[in-house]
């Protein structure tokens, strides 16, 4: 490593480091006592937390910035570090389940299928096949074969 990249590296983190200070104290002045009892309702549990998480990341596109956003709520103390944990594993969950929904082939006659039967049984059962050809069959349950 050079002289100058390892400069770059410590600045770099000073700046984040600053930024995430000046956000903290931004939102601890900003922050009335509505906004720290809308965040406490919606991390009231564990549950509701990272369907939080999970519904930001969703919205955002983004865990990363749904993560900062919960540090900097931390910071500024209208988060409990517990509360964080739930929001930021919704948040992860999220990142998964949005790369798993853009990676299933939807095919048109699935969806007129689900939408025209209003059960949509047949799609179901086309987004099952699609998921176990993805996952090689994979279903945690052992065929006959195997248990001999």
């Amino acid at each position: 490593m050079t002289f100058e990249l390892v400069i770059s590296l410590l600045g770099g983190l000073a700046l984040f480091l600053f930024g995430m200070r000046v956000m903290g104290d931004g939102l601890e002045r900003a922050a009335g006592p509505k906004l720290k009892h809308f965040l406490t309702l919606m991390t009231k549990n564990r549950f509701v937390a990272m369907i939080t998480g999970l519904c930001v990341t969703a919205i955002i596109q983004s865990s990363g910035a749904t993560t900062v956003m919960v540090v900097g709520f931390v910071n500024a103390q209208l988060l409990s570090l517990a509360q964080a944990v739930g929001v930021i594993m919704g948040a992860n969950i999220g990142t998964t389940v949005t790369s798993l929904l853009l990676s299933i082939e939807f095919d048109p006659a699935a969806i007129f299928a689900f939408i025209s039967t209003g059960r949509g049984k047949d799609a179901a059962h086309h987004f099952k096949r699609t998921f176990q050809e993805m996952t090689g069959g994979v279903t945690g349950k052992r065929n006959k074969q195997d248990s001999k």
